[in-house]
């Protein structure tokens, strides 16, 4: 009996190794999709001659931007998950280890099933979360000025922006 849960625990082990490097590369690509767009989107501005083209464009970008947002967190969130899992796997191998230097090699963190932390203040993903906040947000404020140069309507959309991406980040990892 033990041996069979020893390889199913070896197998899923492995399995959620392979998903996690799923996700990283993932959320790779979706950072790098998104950064290819903000870089992209000067080289278009600079062409285009009518200021509402021009604000379409960039609430175009605030849109795509959110979208992937909201799938970098939902990635950080099911990454988050299979971290905890593959810990609790770890966790359950050192208990049940003869060898008591084994458990030495790793940290506790590693062993921990509620770690890593959903949301994570000190992690590059809230950096980039951070930046993605920004990006989109100074998009929305370029787009509702192009569109409508009114002093208060763009100021009122970036602070929108900002509150919005931070609710989404607070309602996925909690």
């Amino acid at each position: 009996m033990t041996s069979e849960i020893n390889k199913f625990l070896i197998t899923e082990f492995t399995e959620n190794f392979e998903i996690k490097r799923h996700f990283q590369s993932q959320r790779q690509n979706l950072i790098g999709l998104y950064f290819t767009l903000v870089l992209a989107t000067p080289i278009i501005l600079d062409k285009l001659t009518n200021n509402s083209y021009k604000g379409l464009l960039l609430i175009l970008l605030f849109i795509i931007g959110f979208l992937i947002f909201i799938l970098l967190v939902m990635n950080r969130k099911y990454s988050t998950t299979i971290t905890r899992q593959i810990n609790c796997i770890r966790n359950y191998f050192i208990s049940n280890s003869q060898n008591s230097k084994i458990e030495s090699i790793f940290s506790n963190n590693y062993l921990d099933k509620n770690y890593p932390a959903y949301l994570n203040f000190k992690s590059d993903s809230f950096v980039i979360f951070s930046l993605f906040a920004l990006l989109n947000s100074s998009a929305i404020f370029s787009g509702t000025y192009f569109l409508k140069p009114w002093i208060f309507v763009s100021p009122l959309a970036f602070f929108f922006s900002i509150f919005l991406h931070m609710i989404i980040l607070k309602r996925i990892l909690r």
